[in-house]
């Protein structure tokens, strides 16, 4: 065997067992999305409290925002995808941005009232993170009467 051929050999596990390759390959946020409580009664006024975070310290430009009902027996019964300025105004009254910073939270606190169907209800988020991927988040909820 040649000479340098052997250096390749032993450089290369000595490169992945010290993580060389660490900040070679950019890292992907982690988005994670809760509502509390889980469970609301439909027609009564209630608190909560939506929260969004990053755990994997890389920032996300918040660009996706989807809301999903579904009735008691699982059939899809609303879908909104707001885009534009609505999508705009929704990540600003929700948060007062657009950007959630990495290894950050962003939390809201807010009244509704549940309306008709009993069934599931679903948000997503997501957007592109400070390294190009795009990422989501999830969340499920129940409207009970």
């Amino acid at each position: 065997m040649r000479k340098s051929l052997k250096y390749i050999l032993v450089l290369i596990p000595l490169v992945f067992l010290t993580g060389c390759f660490n900040n070679v390959i950019p890292k992907k946020a982690e988005m994670r999305l809760t509502i509390t409580p889980n469970v609301i009664q439909i027609g009564v006024y209630q608190d909560m409290r939506l929260t969004l975070k990053e755990a994997n310290g890389v920032g996300v430009n918040l660009n996706r925002l989807e809301f999903r009902t579904w009735d008691k027996w699982g059939n899809l019964w609303e879908e909104r995808i707001p885009t534009g300025t609505e999508l705009l105004g929704h990540w600003r009254e929700l948060f007062g941005t657009t950007y959630l910073a990495g290894n950050s939270t962003l939390t809201k606190t807010f009244k509704l009232v549940a309306a008709e169907p009993e069934g599931k209800r679903e948000i997503v988020m997501g957007g592109t993170d400070n390294n190009g991927y795009s990422v989501k988040a999830k969340c499920e909820y129940w409207a009970r009467p």
